[in-house]
């Protein structure tokens, strides 16, 4: 699919391209925006009193759903708009706010996932485009600045979480147990090639 997309893009004239840019940013814009407005209880929808039971990031999104699910939907245009940014011109600033915005809302959403393909992608990006004479100071500066966001923002207590989560339940129960999870439905696979273990079976199977 990836393979498919990237051909896809490719066949767009450029002016086409930077419109879906902008287009896929502005998507990213309006949920952060929405996200953030979640924090006043004046903007809430009404559903929120409902979710009161929900704590910590849970209760921030609220009624957007999964936060893991607004962290990954804001990770590319995120770095779209990073891009866009250190390309430059009359608009570098409109970019560069709506990266911090999005950046911002992505690692309050806690997602260790979306965390680390923002650090992966500003890497691809800065690797690209920062010419080779600054790249040393380039990265050693976003270097340091992800290990201040990773100790001193609300990132830090999932990480936390993830290093006691591993250390007491081995690295197959990271990710909400979903490597755990995908080595019984191997088993379970490899166990009963033709007929599987039939419908709903699969918790007590694994």
């Amino acid at each position: 699919l990836a393979a498919l997309g990237g051909g896809a893009l490719r066949r767009l004239s450029e002016a086409h391209r930077r419109r879906l840019v902008a287009l896929v940013v502005a998507a990213g814009v309006v949920e952060a925006a929405l996200v953030v407005a979640f924090l006043s209880p004046t903007l809430q929808p009404t559903a929120f009193a409902r979710l009161d039971y929900l704590t910590g990031r849970y209760g921030w999104i609220g009624t957007l759903g999964n936060p893991g699910y607004v962290g990954v939907f804001l990770t590319l245009p995120a770095l779209l708009a990073v891009g866009r940014a250190v390309d430059g011109g009359r608009r570098r600033p409109i970019w560069a706010a709506a990266a911090l915005l999005l950046i911002a809302v992505t690692i309050g959403s806690q997602t260790l996932s979306a965390a680390i393909a923002l650090a992966a992608g500003g890497a691809v990006i800065a690797w690209q485009r920062v010419p080779r004479r600054r790249r040393l100071t380039v990265f050693a500066s976003l270097a340091a600045i992800g290990l201040v966001v990773a100790l001193a923002s609300p990132l830090r207590s999932r990480l936390v979480g993830a290093v006691d989560q591993a250390r007491g339940n081995g690295l197959l129960w990271l990710g909400s147990a979903r490597g755990a999870a995908t080595l019984a439905a191997g088993s379970m696979l490899a166990a009963n090639p033709l007929f599987g273990v039939g419908p709903g079976m699969f918790e007590a199977n694994s």
